[in-house]
């Protein structure tokens, strides 16, 4: 409670920037228009997850940026908390609901980044698949959105490691063809 009265540390000011690149990446429209991501809460968080995923392996790659992926990850399980609070969801419930999010968050970084590092689009649009229950029937959609996450990874690992540092980055437009 009392963290909140503390000044931010230089690294929770950067995480706090590069959360607000995680929500505009997963709200990107063309996500769930065009890739069959639902657009509820469920489908919602799910892209949090990616993308909050997909930074966060990128910090990971940054020597001595642990700090950095821990205030992102703590960002992401802020932001949940006070959805879940502003969604009228009480005090009681929004601590097992936080918890179990966190977990799940967790379980699909495994699955993601096993996934990613075959460097097949296959093999991740069987993970979203599994993640997101009505890509399952849809999976011409699944692949499209494992293409524009394997896309999306390879930008972000492209990017300087001055620009994940300084919270200074964005996640690669996606309109499709």
């Amino acid at each position: 409670m009392f963290s909140r009265l503390r000044p931010a540390s230089p690294d929770q000011l950067t995480a706090k920037k590069l959360y607000g690149a995680v929500v505009a990446g997963a709200r990107t429209p063309a996500l769930y228009r065009d890739c069959g991501v639902p657009d509820t809460p469920a489908g919602r968080y799910e892209m949090l997850v990616l993308h909050t995923f997909l930074l966060a392996e990128r910090i990971r790659s940054i020597p001595g940026s642990d700090a950095l992926e821990r205030h992102l990850v703590e960002a992401f399980v802020t932001d949940f908390d006070d959805n879940m609070r502003e969604m009228g969801v009480g005090d009681i419930v929004v601590h097992r609901k936080v918890k179990k999010a966190t977990a799940g968050m967790f379980e699909r970084s495994l699955d993601y980044r096993a996934a990613l590092e075959t460097g097949n689009a296959a093999a991740l649009a069987t993970q979203l698949a599994e993640h997101i229950p009505e890509l399952k029937s849809q999976p011409d959609r699944a692949q499209q959105l494992a293409t524009v996450i394997v896309a999306r990874a390879a930008a972000l690992k492209a990017a300087p490691q001055s620009s994940v540092t300084t919270g200074e980055i964005a996640f690669q437009p996606f309109e499709p063809s």
